[in-house]
């Protein structure tokens, strides 16, 4: 990215150091995606850039996932037209692919290798397909290559084995005829399984059967004939008379041969060569019974040179698992037998392969409609059968699939890190194609291999994928498939490369910056787990005749304007890869200069009565006519520390248009709606200029003004109300006039009653949106039930009664599903929930109690649910959906003379207890109980007071704490409580010089929006309201606010004009 930071012509080169799992590449502005394990490269090969001048921008580079043997997007087709069979692919010691196959048609033998540049013939030069053998009647082939890229090509033609060798130069025959049954005088050969083998001596071992007397049979090459494990030429018969089905071969870490076969009957049996003789595993002439009933499918040696074998059964119990001990063939836990796997009737393409001696085993079933439909894996994690994620059982790997599958050509590999690898192959319906994945264990899931979740073809999908195979490189995945009808097609080829590949054409997307401190710097950031790298850069600064390697700290200086900078840098991974070098673009730096600082028009400094969403307007110039963009700052705070947004005019935000520039531009942005200010409050901005070189300004002065108060008050979402704390009992059942919902107006006189809600026998009043119409609607409570008034939307209201709750209420969202509901009560307490349109349902009692002050909401046992409390029993939050009562009570003597409220008084964070005792004489006594985080409570230092009446709680002396605000009981002025912040308070007398509270009730609200908590007091028999308005110290200062009888109740809230519902 590029950055100017001053005015010097110098370079400033950064180097930027990551230690990554594969990701994204941005170099001086270009970017691409990081594809692949170990190797990281972007090929610039098909572009030229050394010696272009280019003025900046970014090159879009393709992402190649799967690709072709010749690094194009794949899979890549390796033979056109062919109708392929039995196809068979490894790797050479160049981890080139080399190909055999049997065309379906012909029966013709193919061999096709990649010789880096080109799919040629064995020779590495001929191009194209070399057929190795004509109408070779093969139904299976083998490919083998040795250690120094020697081929073997086996395969059986129904009667004999064949063998082809390549010996570097030409084709030959081990022998003298590539018939090597025959020239062992053998004929009639069964159709094996895995019976050809290489050993440490790249020596060709073979195990096979004859159909007509019975029989199993070994031979292997010695150098230069076929020979006996003695040495003697010919076959040993490791078994005579008995053979029925398959055969299958594994060679020990000795080169000793294991060779396992299916009986007359369907048992499995073994031999093995020790050596000098074919024995059976405890050294005996006999054969081992490995299954009393069941085929051969597959054999591995683990590393105490014992066989693990899966035989299949063809019945209900289909795969057997079982494990050579030292002394028996045991289950996978050692217990005596072998395991069941499967119960499916039909299975086909079994694996076995041991990791850490574990079998880990793969297959599909067969359901009986002859459809393949699952392909299925289990591995034995130590204690039991398991899915790769531990999970235990068998995980069926096509599930994802789609449509009715039919596969085939499972495989599984490990690579180089024990890393697990699958592919297989899809012959029907929608989802055809090669699948493949491999498992991420740091995930716990099966990855296709650039990280992405999930099982996935490899690249597109491709028709009717009829076989495959999957070798590693490492752990670089090699996949084969064949593509057209079954059972043969086309073959397809890919391997995951890791690589980009150039698109073709570099797209310069913006203009570099030219001129200025330049920092560069690059950037690998990871989406793929994959090993580490460093980044090695070089620059030049005479089109490539010399290089100097780039370092943090290296200063390039550019002299005249035109100076021309080429880079180049170079990947390397901790494996000790690397990339081919990449080449950037030239760039020409030129000398430039920077605009001047804005000059602020709109909104002018100082304003006032400016809208909540104004436009701003500012302008600048600059020398060089460069086209312009401007980046405006809005706070709160002269400072502009406390900043609440930024826009960007060059990041399109928010629809202030990039290609709205102009040489010595004025800016104009209006702030969108959903970003209006607030009301009566004071903003500063600023801004500052950028040209189209990326040079940037100075910034500009700083500017306030003040957004207009709004006539009507804002609604306060917490629904402030006071409870009846008059002290007169009377109030309770009185005939107090009609509750009346008020416009406050910014004059000192209250407007008529535009709405009454509730009657003579309300006891109080809350704000709560009920029916999720975003419009605040009114809960009253009256001494015997409720009434919900839903707000039509213009300050009229629709009431419905409540069949739940009394006199007080708590409201919160009881059962979490988005709205409020309430808990109310006077004897009995009750929940009320509200089903999202305001219609209430009451739960049965939750327990008996005496409303007495009424109810408060706290959480109580600090578990981040509001409990409710009447100051003496607890109703504690289960955390989904109601209340309980508990067993633990507050402290003893609370009557419904006395008063408390909770709060956090110590600052920890959890709600206390504050009562106010009622004492003989008119006296009150604050006692203060402090929360331990769990709900138990502890008395804290009491504090004697006057005749003092309902308190309200705010932070009055602005310390960060909640302080008491008392009236007097008969005359007198405000009294605070002023809380030091550890649970104790002290007494702070006359707060104000006027008409004070008597008879009535207070509201704690930030009526006048100076960001301080203001005190409404409600009128008495027809006497004016008042505000004690709070100046920012310790002291309120009143006005009269016009003549509203208010004596029990109110909230604050807006109802499209009118504010302030009182409840008298």
């Amino acid at each position: 990215m590029l950055k100017n930071e001053s005015f010097r012509r110098i370079l400033y080169f950064s180097v930027l150091l990551l230690f990554v799992f594969g990701g994204t590449l941005a170099l001086l502005n270009y970017s691409g995606v990081l594809a692949g394990d170990n190797v990281y490269t972007e090929d610039f090969s098909s572009l030229t850039h050394s010696g272009t001048v280019y003025t900046g921008g970014a090159a879009k580079l393709d992402t190649i996932v799967w690709a072709d043997a010749d690094g194009s997007t794949g899979p890549g087709e390796v033979d056109a037209g062919t109708n392929w069979r039995y196809v068979d692919m490894e790797l050479d010691s160049n981890n080139r692919p080399v190909i055999a196959a049997i065309d379906n048609s012909t029966s013709d033998l193919y061999l096709i290798r990649w010789n880096g540049t080109a799919w040629t013939q064995a020779d590495s030069s001929t191009a194209g397909v070399e057929t190795v053998v004509s109408s070779t009647s093969a139904s299976q082939v083998q490919l083998l290559i040795d250690g120094s890229n020697n081929i073997h090509l086996v395969w059986w033609d129904g009667a004999d084995v064949h063998v082809k060798y390549w010996n570097g130069s030409a084709w030959g025959n081990l022998g003298s005829s590539t018939n090597v049954t025959d020239q062992l005088s053998f004929s009639g050969v069964s159709s094996p399984a895995d019976y050809a083998y290489l050993d440490g001596s790249n020596y060709l071992n073979l195990a096979f059967s004859n159909a007509s007397v019975w029989g199993a049979y070994f031979t292997r090459w010695s150098g230069s004939a076929w020979v006996k494990m003695d040495g003697t030429a010919g076959y040993d018969s490791v078994r005579l008379g008995i053979l029925s089905g398959t055969i299958g071969l594994e060679l020990d870490a000795s080169n000793r041969p294991y060779v396992i076969w299916t009986e007359t009957g369907g048992a499995t049996e073994f031999r093995r060569w020790n050596g000098s003789a074919w024995v059976d595993m405890s050294g005996a002439d006999a054969d081992e019974t490995v299954f009393a009933a069941a085929m051969y499918e597959d054999i591995e040696i683990n590393s105490s040179t014992y066989p693990v074998v899966i035989g299949n059964d063809g019945g209900a119990n289909n795969l057997f698992v079982s494990r050579w001990s030292g002394s028996a063939w045991v289950k996978m836990d050692g217990t005596a037998g072998y395991d069941s796997i499967s119960t499916v009737a039909n299975t086909q393409n079994e694996r076995l392969v041991l990791l850490s001696d574990n079998p880990y085993i793969m297959w599909e079933e067969d359901a009986g409609d002859t459809l393949y439909e699952s392909v299925n894996l289990t591995r034995w994690d130590g204690s039991k059968y398991a899915q790769m994620d531990g999970t235990a059982g068998t995980e069926n790997l096509g599930a994802g699939v789609g449509g009715s599958p039919d596969f085939a050509s499972s495989r599984l590999e490990f690579d180089s890190a024990d890393k697990a690898h699958i592919y297989f192959a899809n012959e029907e319906a929608a989802a055809e194609g090669g699948y493949y994945a491999q498992w991420d264990s740091g995930d716990g899931r099966w990855e296709d291999a650039d990280g992405t979740a999930g099982i996935a073809t490899v690249g597109s999908a491709n028709n009717d994928a009829t076989e495959g195979d999957l070798e590693l490189n490492g752990t670089v995945p090699h996949v084969l498939m064949t593509t057209g009808s079954f059972p043969a097609g086309t073959p397809y080829y890919a391997y995951y490369s890791g690589l980009y590949a150039s698109s073709g054409t570099v797209t310069l997307a913006t203009d570099a910056n030219t001129g200025g401190n330049v920092v560069l710097n690059a950037t690998l950031t990871g989406t793929h787990v994959t090993t580490g790298g460093t980044i090695t850069y070089a620059m030049s600064t005479n089109e490539g005749l010399s290089w100097d390697t780039a370092t943090s700290g290296t200063l390039y200086t550019f002299v005249e304007k035109g100076d021309e900078l080429l880079w180049r840098a170079t990947i390397t991974s901790d494996d000790g890869s690397a990339t081919p070098t990449i080449t950037g673009v030239s760039i020409a730096y030129n000398t430039n200069s920077a605009p001047g600082a804005p000059t602020l028009s709109l909104p002018a400094d100082a304003a006032t009565g400016v809208s909540v969403n104004p436009t701003f307007t500012m302008s600048s110039s600059d020398a060089d006519s460069d086209r312009l963009w401007y980046v405006l700052e809005i706070g709160m705070t002269d400072d502009l520390l406390n900043n609440i947004f930024v826009f960007d005019q060059r990041e399109d935000d928010y629809g202030w248009s990039a290609s709205s520039y102009a040489a010595a531009a004025t800016g104009s942005f209006t702030l969108p709606s959903e970003f209006d200010l607030d009301e009566s409050k004071i903003y500063y901005w600023r801004a500052r200029a950028y040209d189209e070189n990326g040079l940037m300004s100075a910034v500009s002065g700083i500017y306030s003004f003040t957004v207009a108060a709004d006539s009507v008050y804002e609604y306060i979402t917490h629904f402030l109300s006071m409870e009846d704390i008059d002290l007169d009992a009377s109030d309770f059942g009185g005939n107090f006039g009609i509750n009346r919902v008020v416009k406050l107006p910014a004059t000192n006189t209250y407007a008529a009653a535009v709405a009454t809600v509730g009657s003579s026998n309300t006891q109080k009043l809350y704000v709560m949106d009920a029916n999720g119409d975003e419009i605040p609607d009114i809960l009253e409570l009256t001494d015997t039930g409720a009434v919900f008034h839903s707000n039509n939307g213009s300050a009229t209201f629709s009431a419905s009664a409540v069949a739940c709750g009394s006199y007080d209420a708590v409201i919160f969202d009881v059962d979490n599903d988005g709205d409020l509901d309430y808990a109310s009560g006077y004897n009995d307490l009750y929940l009320c929930t509200n089903d999202g349109t305001g219609t209430f349902t009451a739960s049965a009692s939750l327990g008996t109690m005496s409303s007495l002050d009424g109810i408060r909401g706290a959480d109580i046992n600090n578990d981040g649910y509001l409990d409710v409390t009447n100051g003496e029993k607890m109703f504690i939050h289960d955390g989904t959906n109601t209340l309980a009562l508990s067993a633990t009570t507050f402290g003893t003597g609370i009557d419904s003379n006395d008063r408390f409220e909770m709060f956090d008084i110590d600052n920890d964070g959890d709600d206390d207890l504050v009562y106010v005792d009622w004492v003989a004489g008119g006296a009150r006594t604050l006692k203060p109980y402090t929360n331990d985080g769990s709900g138990v409570f502890s008395a804290a230092a009491t504090v004697a007071m006057g005749a003092m009446d309902d308190p309200v709680v705010t932070d009055f002396d602005l310390d960060g704490d909640k302080d008491l605000i008392f009236k007097p009981e008969t005359d007198g002025s405000l009294t605070a409580l002023m809380n030091n912040g550890a649970g104790s308070f002290t007494q702070l007398n006359d707060l104000d010089t006027g008409y004070v509270c008597v008879d009535t009730s207070m509201v704690v609200a930030d009526i006048d929006g100076d960001g301080y908590e203001d005190i409404f007091c409600g009128s008495a028999n027809g006497t004016a309201n008042y505000v004690y308005r709070h100046p920012g110290k310790y002291s309120f200062t009143y006005a009269v606010r016009g003549q509203v009888e208010y004596e029990e109740e109110a909230v604050f809230g807006t109802y499209h004009g009118a504010d302030f519902v009182s409840a008298d």
